[in-house]
This record gives structure tokens, C-alpha cells and sequence, in this order.
């Protein structure tokens, strides 16, 4: 995108383009490293549960309620309506 930017305005001075893009746009990059982290270690977290259940240390039940408990379950697409289907697939 920055090379088109620099394209279309025929800009000669390359370093204040690329350093008024860096400036305008330094969070995007974290935003997704941080969204990256936090599915990442959702995602551990119910496969950590979910090993649990195949080991036979806990009933279905238990391991449904222990990963509702889980912060941030949206962010990996798990809600109350479709966890039995998530269990049922991984275990």
C-alpha cells in the first residue's frame, strides 16, 4: 500500500512518506501480534481441557463448563451453542 501511495503522488522524498506512514499506522502491526497471542493461547488452553477428557480425568460435562470459563472464547469462535460440536471434533 505504501509503494502505491508514493506512486500515485509521485513523491520524490521517500523517508518523510515512509516515516508519515510509520507514524499514522505504528498500531496496526501490535493490534495483530496481540490478537495473534490471545487465540493462540485460547486455543492451547481448550486443547490443554480437551486432552484432560481423553486422558479420563474429567467427564464432558466438566470439561463443556472449564472451557466456558475460558476468557475470550469469541475470538476463537466457541460459545455455548456450538461447544459440544468443538469437544466432539477434538476428542
Amino acid at each position: 500500500m505504501l509503494r502505491q501511495f508514493i506512486h500515485y503522488t509521485n513523491v520524490k522524498n521517500y523517508d518523510s512518506i515512509y516515516r508519515y506512514y510509520e507514524k499514522n499506522n505504528k498500531g496496526e502491526n501490535n493490534m495483530s501480534k496481540i490478537k495473534q497471542y490471545i487465540e493462540t493461547s485460547v486455543e492451547n488452553a481448550v486443547d490443554k481441557i480437551i486432552n484432560t477428557l481423553k486422558d479420563g480425568q474429567i467427564d464432558f460435562d466438566t470439561c463443556k463448563s472449564k472451557i466456558l470459563k475460558l476468557d475470550n472464547l469469541s475470538m476463537v469462535g466457541i460459545d455455548s451453542e456450538n461447544i459440544d460440536e468443538v469437544i466432539q471434533e477434538n476428542a
